[in-house]
């Protein structure tokens, strides 16, 4: 390790708790940090691309865990899958919305989110051809409120970072999906 400061490189060996984890992980999100990797005593590191979690994975901040509650949101958007991608002729990710209500009383439609982990059964029923046979979200999903929760809000742009679909809610319309500016300013990293 010295070898390698020697050189200028920024490098420090991160801490290791075996005792207190949770409270260890709770002290890394109140001061702001992302999360940890929990590694078996036992694991062994394997640089691959498909990322084995057998050994090693990583914890990181949602929504959920550390403001306690996901956000309701409706679908204003979507975008196709990449051409020549796994998806391709078939919803890639999902443009997602909700009301925020400005501190002056007034109210906006904010986008807060993209999300992509579409189940690929979700993705077949949503997705429909238009009346030049390309593929199109399908018209009856505008508006549709899904769950969804994300790692924190981005300072510039104010939506979620790496946000995840967790289910549909039809038991909900659009006019629920309300947050305050003040609440969103909350979740900024």
């Amino acid at each position: 390790m010295d070898h390698l400061q020697e050189l200028g490189l920024p490098f420090e060996l991160s801490k290791c708790v075996q005792k207190d984890k949770e409270e260890f992980l709770e002290r890394i999100w109140e001061a702001g940090g992302e999360g940890v990797i929990a590694k078996r005593l036992d694991g062994k590191y394997l640089p691959t691309k498909s990322r084995p979690r057998n050994g090693w994975i990583k914890i990181k901040r949602t929504t959920t865990g550390t403001l306690g509650d996901s956000i309701d949101g409706f679908i204003t958007g979507f975008e196709l899958g990449k051409e020549g991608k796994g998806f391709e002729n078939l919803v890639g990710s999902l443009h997602i919305s909700l009301n925020l209500l400005k501190q002056d009383g007034s109210s906006t439609t904010h986008h807060i989110a993209r999300v992509i982990n579409i189940p690929l059964v979700d993705r077949k029923r949503i997705t429909v051809l238009n009346g030049d046979g390309r593929p199109e979200l399908d018209a009856s999903y505008y508006n549709r409120v899904v769950e969804i929760e994300g790692q924190a809000v981005s300072a510039r742009a104010r939506r979620l970072t790496h946000p995840r679909l967790i289910r549909f809610r039809d038991d909900k319309s659009p006019h629920d999906c309300t947050m305050s500016e003040k609440d969103l300013e909350r979740m900024i990293v």
